[in-house]
């Protein structure tokens, strides 16, 4: 039998349904997914009419934006009996894409099976859209990162508050007087956790980051403000290193206010019942007025959106006219006679019309009120705070104001381009200044516009989170390239199309600026001529042309016979004159193909190449013999000089570019000791000297199995603090004959690849059982760096056996660096070299480029190979004292490293001088006779503790040497 009670309800629940069907989106399938039943709501937004809904799959409506995962998570809540809530994207019938928070609630039949679902929606197009600028302004602009109403909190190491932002102070109620200074676990500060129990401040997520070193994520805080309400926050926290392996210096915590989520889901817990259920999931206040006016059934949040107390509430239903004379009395609509305001929306609601309208609070909050009214009369209004779409909105145009803004006040060239067409949608105007165009020029460009005919953007995206950088060559206007360095981010919009947000920096300055290293690096600043590096570069050059056509290649070497008599006597200004003299007089002197270069102070090289007869360059060498004995004008003195020339011919006299130059080179001391002022050309008796070579190298195979090549250590020291940061290890043998031999003098040896190989694996061993030595003495040294060759990478098993060493003895990888010169580089068997130096690299072994700035290919491998350290060639550092060419040239180098993140070590340092210069323009380390001496293994740790007893020379504040 059923109770008056139930009648009672049954009639009201059935309007209330009724009412919301009128106001919702609300729409019903079988338990298959066929749409059964679709209010006038789902028809409009939806574009179908109801005869196309009722009977289709609910697929129809699917968009393509969810993917398989969301739908199987969908689909087991609803078949397991449950209420799905979420947002959804659909498709209307047009192609158009629109969102919608939805409540997807099972309903059951007679036999308790579920026979299908009913769907509540409420349309949330526009907060998505907003959404979706948002996530493009944070491409563009860090600031948007946390969105424009979360909390942001910077706290150092202790817990102290360093800043707070506008969106902490709102959400705490503080100002920022009262937060920052403070620590967060502030005794006056109190938090509990959701189940009321107190929320320890030691395990607050910004202590807690700040402990562990982990980053702490959604954690739901409830906060005593001021006022001692609680309001609840959802807090997460991120570490900050400075460095790596330190505690974390710094947290940044972030948090948004979610009370009125707690609230609603408070709200949705306490209710039962299908009706009350179906109010309080309702996004915003509902209220049921009857026919007399008189409010018959509300939700909570139908009280809390309009802000009237629960005693308006407490007895019987209250009327209409209560809560709006409540209302008028308070001021909610303005100055005027609350009898009349009443009136007017008393007049208003008996008309029993659907009605649609907003309404701003006095303390700025936007309700949007809905009413339909009912069959029997009295209507359902709904309330709904719309102050977060409004401010959603406005925020979206300010956003695109700054978007456009940023856009426009880049100082580097900025486009937004669409990533299915390549359109360009928006540039700045320094991309335009770039490229010397109009912005009405870009009108219908796309990206391959910008590029050179024939060339293609080379990593142009097409997903994911974007590319770059990358070095290109952009078009101007007038057609002439610009060097430029492009990085871009891919943006999803809220459509599901996908944008490009691209970056373009114009490089031309710094293009420039490697030229003219280069041009430093390969040419004589002085004279302007090829350097040695280019000479040798252009001697192979030459002799493989000869060897294709048969022809000869003849070698020049002379310097100036008194040049140290007029550095002397006249200074170093007169010798430069000379120089640049001897250049200009032997230029005019020599054919277009041939080649004059400074090979280094008054030595001079020429190549003359596809000489029918070696015979042919008699005449040139006659004439440059007579040029030089005219006299010079050097300053206000006219001085006589002379030349001699050594000559050598390929293939006559050798087929090696570098035998060549030292035969060249051995006629030249011929000429000399013969007089001078002449020229002589190689012959076979001059080679005494190569014939003491030839058997140095024969000893020195016989010297790997004696003992007698042992390794010297000469220390490396940091520029400014004089610390010992590494230990060179050099090779020396006691030669039975000729006495203790450097490497320079029986370098022959090392073109050998067995022997090489062999003094490479024994310089290797004794350098690690030098630092085991040392560190049982516990002598800390820093790093222990031995030069390796070709050799030592033939066998491909570098890496294996100095891992194998290293682990035998105990050392770790971080003890070693080696040194390679450019000539590894730029052999056949680079492609082996290149990936053993990255695995060494990889263990901890720093790699470092010695004698650089000497190399042809140094630059472009700086960027190739893993270079830890540069060692600038002591060459330059010999005369940065006299030579501004060479102190330029070394500023450069050091410069250079630095903007590429690499290390720099200055090489045969001896004078304060050169000491003082070198830390001035910021050299990271020196080595060289002023800090000390290659030093005997078991003179180092004497001289690690500054008590070394070779003759002492104050150059930095705890090293004597």
């Amino acid at each position: 039998m059923t109770s008056d009670a139930e009648r009672s309800v049954t009639p009201r629940a059935e309007r209330l349904v009724r009412a919301l069907d009128l106001a919702s989106i609300v729409a019903e399938t079988d338990a298959q997914g066929r749409i059964t039943y679709a209010n006038d709501r789902f028809c409009e937004i939806s574009g179908y009419s109801r005869e196309e809904l009722i009977g289709s799959d609910h697929r129809i409506l699917k968009s393509g934006v969810h993917d398989g995962r969301f739908y199987e998570d969908l689909y087991r809540t609803i078949r397991g009996g449950d209420v799905w809530r979420g947002e959804i994207c659909n498709r209307a019938k047009d192609g158009r894409l629109y969102w919608v928070a939805t409540v997807i609630a099972p309903f059951r039949d007679e036999t308790d099976e579920i026979a299908g679902y009913t769907a509540i929606r409420t349309e949330i197009t526009p907060q998505k859209h907003a959404e979706s600028e948002a996530r493009r302004s944070e491409a563009v602009s860090a600031v948007m990162l946390r969105g424009l109403s979360a909390g942001l909190v910077l706290q150092d190491r202790t817990g102290r508050i360093l800043m707070a932002n506008a969106g902490a102070m709102a959400i705490l109620g503080l100002t920022e007087a009262e937060i920052t200074g403070r620590s967060s676990v502030d005794p006056r500060w109190r938090a509990v956790r959701e189940d009321g129990s107190d929320f320890p401040g030691d395990e607050y997520p910004a202590m807690l980051a700040l402990r562990t070193g982990a980053a702490q994520h959604d954690v739901v805080m409830g906060v005593h403000l001021p006022t001692g309400d609680l309001r609840w926050i959802l807090v997460s926290s991120e570490p900050v290193f400075e460095d790596a392996g330190d505690p974390p210096a710094l947290a940044l915590t972030s948090f948004t206010d979610i009370t009125s989520q707690k609230m609603a889901e408070k709200a949705l817990a306490d209710n039962s019942g299908l009706l009350q259920a179906i109010l309080d999931n309702f996004p915003g206040g509902v209220a049921l007025v009857d026919r007399d006016l008189v409010v018959r059934k509300w939700n909570r949040s139908y009280r809390e959106v309009l802000d009237l107390p629960e005693s308006l509430f407490a007895g019987p239903a209250p009327s209409l006219e209560t809560l709006l004379r409540y209302n008028a009395g308070r001021g909610e609509y303005g100055p005027g006679d609350p009898d009349e305001q009443v009136g007017v929306r008393l007049a208003l609601a008996r008309r029993f019309e659907p009605h649609c309208f907003e309404r701003t609070r006095p303390g700025g909050q936007v309700l949007e009120t809905r009413g339909m009214p009912l069959p029997d009369g009295g209507f359902v209004t709904t309330v709904v705070d719309s102050t977060d779409r409004r401010r959603s909105e406005t925020a979206l145009r300010a956003s695109e104001a700054r978007f456009r803004s940023i856009f426009d006040l880049s100082p580097v060239g900025l486009a937004l381009v669409d990533l299915a067409s390549g359109r360009i949608l928006m540039q700045s105007r320094a991309l335009a200044d770039m490229l010397k165009l109009t912005p009405a020029a870009f009108e219908g460009m796309t990206l391959a516009d910008l590029l050179p005919a024939g060339t293609e953007f080379p990593a142009q995206p097409t997903g994911g989170d974007g590319f770059g950088p990358v070095e290109l060559d952009l078009k101007r206007g007038d057609g002439q390239p610009v060097p430029a360095i492009a990085s871009g981010r891919v943006v999803q919009e809220a459509d599901g199309r996908s944008s490009l947000i691209l970056v373009l920096q114009d490089i031309s300055a710094r293009r420039s600026y490697e030229q003219r290293l280069w041009q430093l690096a390969n040419h004589d600043a002085l004279t302007g001529l090829p350097n040695r590096v280019q000479f040798q570069m252009r001697l192979h050059d030459a002799i493989d042309r000869g060897n294709r056509t048969g022809r000869s290649v003849a070698v020049a070497m002379f310097d100036l016979d008194a040049f140290k008599e007029i550095n002397d006597s006249l200074g170093h200004d007169a010798g430069d004159e000379l120089l640049k003299t001897v250049a200009r007089r032997v230029m005019p002197l020599i054919r277009s193909t041939d080649t004059l270069a400074r090979l280094g102070g008054d030595e001079f090289g020429a190549i003359f190449p596809d000489l029918e007869d070696a015979r042919d360059i008699i005449r040139p060498l006659d004439a440059i013999v007579e040029a030089m004995k005219e006299p010079a004008r050097l300053g206000a003195e006219l001085r006589r000089f002379t030349t001699s020339i050594g000559v050598a011919v390929y293939p006559s006299d050798s087929k090696s570019p570098a035998e060549l130059m030292k035969n060249a080179d051995l006629a030249l001391y011929r000429a000399k000791a013969a007089g001078r002022n002449r020229y002589d050309f190689f012959r076979a008796e001059m080679r005494v000297e190569i014939d003491r070579r030839t058997r140095l190298r024969t000893d020195l195979e016989r010297a790997l199995d004696t003992g007698a090549l042992r390794l010297v250590y000469q220390p490396i020291v940091a520029g400014r603090s004089g610390e010992v940061v590494g230990l060179e290890a050099l090779l020396r043998w006691n030669h039975e004959e000729f006495g203790l031999l450097t490497p320079g003098q029986f370098i022959e040896g090392f073109s050998d690849p067995a022997i090489s190989g062999a003094l490479g694996r024994m310089v290797m061993r004794l350098a690690i059982g030098q630092a085991r030595r040392w560190r049982a003495e516990g002598i800390h040294f820093g790093r222990i760096a031995f030069n390796v060759t070709a050799a030592d990478f033939r066998t491909d098993t570098l890496v294996e056996d100095l891992s194998s060493a290293l682990a035998e003895a105990g050392v770790p990888a971080t003890d070693l660096a080696i040194e390679i010169k450019e000539q590894l580089l730029l052999g056949r068997g680079v492609d082996r070299i290149g990936p053993a130096l990255a695995r060494l690299h990889a263990l901890g072994v720093e790699i470092a480029f010695d004698d650089f700035g000497t190399g042809f290919a140094s630059l472009m491998h700086l960027k190739q190979f893993p270079i830890d350290r540069i060692k600038i060639d002591g060459s330059f550092v010999d005369r940065i004292e006299q030579a501004p060419e060479d102190q330029a040239i070394v500023i450069g180098l050091v410069d250079l490293a630095h903007r590429l993140g690499i290390e720099t070590t200055a090489e045969r340092v001896s004078t304060r001088w050169q000491r003082d210069f070198l830390e001035g323009i910021g050299c990271d380390q020196i080595q060289g006779y002023l800090v000390s001496p290659p030093l005997e293994p078991e003179d180092v740790p004497a001289f690690l503790d500054g008590q070394s007893g070779i003759d002492a020379v104050d150059t930095f504040g705890r090293i004597a040497i």
